[in-house]
């Protein structure tokens, strides 16, 4: 009975697993980031309609004073 309980979650968790990746890209700064620079991401154009889930990483090292963002 566990079995049949445990089924559908397993099958949610493995239909969420996709690797339809829209964009992704990283991009790297000397070792301080000026307050006047920005970055920005062009990102393409796709449908309005359906939703995207977005992730945005920071990656530092603890030389950074706020590396405890």
């Amino acid at each position: 009975m566990k079995r049949i309980k445990i089924l559908p979650v397993i099958f949610c968790a493995l239909l969420s697993c996709t690797d339809q990746e829209i964009y992704s890209e990283y991009k790297s700064l000397d070792n301080q980031w000026p307050l006047d620079e920005t970055l920005q991401f062009v990102l393409p154009q796709t449908d309005s309609i359906t939703p995207y889930n977005l992730f945005i990483n920071v990656r530092n090292t603890n030389e950074f004073e706020y590396s405890n963002l």
